[in-house]
């Protein structure tokens, strides 16, 4: 599996761990929120940064990428409610910065995770439009996941079938 679908897997159960929303934490979702399920999240990775760590053209090359997560919190409570998950996210990101902690072989004295270290890059607060008299609040925090994509150690990519298949029995 690569290391972005781990990366955003592991976001989102961290968050349903973490933050006052239940099993409302989303990712990629074909059809609207519906008002009645909120205060609810959602997790998408987007742009990837790459730069070269080791290797030359001649053979096969370590890749330090950089992968852009937006976490978007919905509350129709306020925006001090929005504020509360809003904080609830940031801790749960530095108490877990290097992605790791939920690995039962992780050791303080030596964290490593999936990323290199998680950095907020920004925060933003919006409305949303909801066509009713509820006013709904969003915010989105935007983070940057450095993480080490080596070429080399892939012995056979998978088919999209058996991709599929460890993308369904790591939810269940």
């Amino acid at each position: 599996m690569h290391q972005r679908t781990l990366i955003r897997k592991y976001i989102v159960e961290m968050m349903k761990e973490n933050i006052d929303v239940g099993e409302r934490v989303f990712t990629c979702r074909p059809s609207p929120v519906f008002l009645n399920e909120a205060p609810c999240i959602f997790v998408q990775t987007g742009s990837e940064g790459v730069e070269v760590e080791s290797g030359d053209k001649y053979c096969a090359h370590e890749y330090e990428k950089t992968l852009t997560v937006n976490i978007d919190i919905l509350s129709l409570e306020s925006l001090d409610h929005l504020d509360y998950l809003g904080e609830q996210v940031e801790n749960a990101f530095c108490y877990d910065w290097m992605l790791g902690r939920r690995y039962s072989d992780f050791d303080i004295s030596a964290p490593t995770g999936l990323s290199r270290g998680v950095t907020l890059a920004s925060a933003d607060a919006y409305e949303v439009d909801t066509d009713s008299e509820n006013t709904a609040y969003g915010q989105r925090l935007t983070y940057s996941v450095p993480y080490i994509w080596d070429n080399y150690s892939k012995d056979k990519l998978p088919t999209w079938d058996e991709y599929k298949f460890d993308i369904v029995r790591d939810v269940s």
